[in-house]
């Protein structure tokens, strides 16, 4: 009996196991690797790519807003600090502002508007973008 189950652990051990994606993916060769890359990259790799880009952007704009923005429009964007008041900084999240165009609030935020001055200077076009989707996010707070 003991013979038996030493065979029967012998057959176990020389079945196939079951591959994970990775290594079928190593499996192939040439021209069927590049096509399971490319679809991987094309079909699954893109959701995961947009999500990314939009948390780093939302990210970026919102550490862009604290640094820059919020001595003046307030850490949630209505304007109430003791600056935003003096100056009737208009709240973020009005329709007055929510009115404008993407274009309109980049060209607030890169050349300034009465007390606000410009930022041009000081930040890239990809923290102003990320400024402007920041700011229409905060209508919906």
């Amino acid at each position: 009996m003991k013979r038996n189950t030493r065979a029967r652990l012998c057959n176990l051990s020389a079945t196939p196991t079951m591959k994970t994606p990775t290594q079928k993916l190593i499996q192939l060769s040439g021209t069927a690797l590049m096509i399971a890359l490319l679809y991987i990259l094309a079909f699954r790799g893109s959701t995961t790519v947009v999500a990314a880009t939009a948390a780093s952007e939302n990210d970026l704009g919102e550490s862009t807003f604290k640094t820059t923005c919020a001595m003046c429009h307030g850490q949630d964007g209505s304007g109430n600090t003791d600056v935003g008041k003096s100056l009737k900084i208009p709240d973020l999240h009005s329709a007055e502002v929510q009115g404008n165009s993407d274009e309109q609030l980049s060209q607030v935020i890169t050349n300034g508007k009465n007390a606000m001055p410009p930022f041009k200077a000081s930040l890239t076009d990809d923290q102003i973008h990320a400024l402007v989707m920041y700011v229409r996010q905060l209508k919906k707070k």
